[in-house]
């Protein structure tokens, strides 16, 4: 303890980090699943949101603007995480 008394008495700042505890907070996130806030929506809504990004006529923006007029605040970055997740077929390099 006489060299952290030693520190603080001449002005710096010591900082402690519980390197285990950090680690297993990330892995823990990293291998649990989170819906995306598309998925959380309410079925019906859910289902014209749906028809929105298959007919193609809608930008990302429009969408969330939707479902924020229904009283659920989403973002447009949400939109396109669940179009890339369920709408966009990956393309296979040849």
């Amino acid at each position: 303890m006489p060299l952290l008394q030693n520190q603080q008495a001449v002005g710096k700042t010591v900082i402690v980090n519980n390197v285990p505890a950090v680690r297993k907070r990330t892995r823990t996130r990293k291998n649990s699943y989170q819906p995306l806030k598309m998925e959380t929506l309410p079925p019906e809504l859910k289902q014209q949101a749906d028809a929105m990004i298959i007919t193609g006529e809608y930008s990302q923006q429009q969408i969330a603007n939707f479902i924020a007029n229904h009283g659920i605040s989403i973002s447009q970055m949400a939109v396109s995480r669940y179009i890339r997740k369920y709408f966009i077929e990956e393309q296979e390099d040849f």
